[in-house]
């Protein structure tokens, strides 16, 4: 038509777009969500999800390999019972992080939600190694069951008290830090054990997560 001038197609495309992007999304992505970020071996893993389609068969896979399988709910919730977690690296200062993926086939693709987490073995390095009056360096890892470290004093088999050594961070359980080995005086000449763990309370039934001995040679007063 004269005098109308026809407007260019990049632009006619543009505004297609600008028009498509405000168009809100309908569809949430699958999530799969575990009670801890990081474990220790055979700690338990609790597996839950949201977001699947309603009422579909989801195929959990352990860095690549399936372990098991859950039913979806009407909601699109997913719960498993995990089990333990796996193997930690050989490193006992080392983390070792596993893949976990839903699918609803069982060859495991296409992946519908996906998640990782770390394994540590639970381990103290105290340096210097020698029995001293000063003050060692504690390096905790692997103390996942709760938020503070412990140690708990033990000459042969009686107990003779609990201290706290301080704060653990991160998802692992760590700790550095500078303190006394024995937080108690006097300390009398024997074979002590030292008991290290997440609990406040001492029990001689209780497996402790971490425990080395120490013979002191003389009267630390």
């Amino acid at each position: 038509m004269p005098g109308v001038t026809p407007a260019p197609a990049r632009l006619a495309g543009a505004a297609l777009l600008a028009s498509a992007l405000l168009v809100p999304a309908t569809a949430s992505a699958a999530t799969l969500q575990l009670n801890r970020q990081c474990y220790t071996k055979n700690q338990p893993v609790a597996i839950r999800g949201s977001g699947f389609p309603p009422a579909s068969t989801q195929y959990l896979f352990l860095n690549g390999a399936r372990t098991r399988s859950g039913v979806v709910t009407a909601s699109g919730a997913l719960s498993v019972p995990g089990g333990g977690a796996p193997n930690p690296p050989r490193s006992r200062t080392a983390a070792r992080t596993y893949t976990l993926t839903a699918s609803g086939s069982t060859s495991g693709s296409p992946v519908t939600a996906r998640t990782t987490f770390r394994v540590v073995h639970t381990n103290i390095t105290v340096t210097p190694a020698l029995v001293t009056p000063g003050f060692v360096t504690y390096r905790a890892l692997g103390f996942t069951y709760g938020r503070t470290l412990y140690v708990h004093y033990l000459r042969g088999t009686r107990y003779l008290g609990t201290r706290r050594i301080g704060a653990l961070s991160g998802p692992c359980g760590t700790l550095r830090k500078k303190a006394r080995m024995f937080l108690f005086r006097p300390v009398k000449p024997a074979a002590y054990v030292l008991v290290f763990d997440n609990s406040a309370r001492y029990s001689a039934s209780y497996r402790p997560n971490f425990s080395f001995q120490a013979l002191v040679p003389y009267t630390f007063t």
